[in-house]
């Protein structure tokens, strides 16, 4: 096997960047700790990969940019639920009954406003929040697992710009 020796120095620069603007293209996704995570994620991938890095193919920055774009999209695949998301779904683990009320105005604030999502928006946010992946929602409903995942982003944007209207959401936490 080739030994490989990289500029450690200049590829953390080019994978912060690249994780820097895959948050910024998807609106602030990611919170601090999410892209630390996905830096890490995708270091490790270099490291084991780097035997299959081929200077043909693409230069060593676009290979690593590749390589971070994958990670945030598989982190974002596998961490199903954002902050906003576990604000609203949030099983009643209170013992306080103010906690216990203002998890339900959470609750009656979504079921009222995810009415106005489109239908196709509706029915893949629906599934998603049953659980499901992007796959099966894909196969659900005739579609491609692109579309399906285009379609729970939309929905979950969509809700988290009315939260933040109404008042209900701050930095993508859900406030009462």
């Amino acid at each position: 096997m080739e030994e490989r020796c990289f500029n450690w120095d200049s590829i953390i620069e080019w994978v912060k960047v690249a994780v820097y603007c895959f948050n910024a293209k998807n609106n602030n996704c990611f919170s601090k700790e999410d892209m630390e995570d996905v830096c890490q994620n995708t270091y490790e991938r270099i490291v084991r990969y780097a035997d299959k890095y081929n200077p043909d193919r693409a230069c060593l920055r676009t290979w690593v940019g590749q390589i971070a774009s994958n990670c945030a999209k598989d982190y974002v695949n596998t961490c199903r639920l954002l902050p906003f998301e576990e604000a609203i779904y949030a099983e009643n683990l209170y013992s306080d009954p103010e906690e216990e009320a203002t998890d339900r105005e959470r609750t009656d604030w979504l079921e009222k406003n995810k009415l106005s999502l489109k239908p196709r928006e509706l029915e893949a946010f629906e599934m998603y929040r049953d659980g499901k992946t992007h796959h099966v929602i894909a196969n659900m409903m005739n579609t491609t697992v692109n579309a399906a995942t285009l379609l729970v982003f939309k929905a979950k944007n969509k809700l988290m710009e009315m939260a933040i209207s109404d008042n209900m959401c701050y930095n993508g936490a859900i406030v009462a």
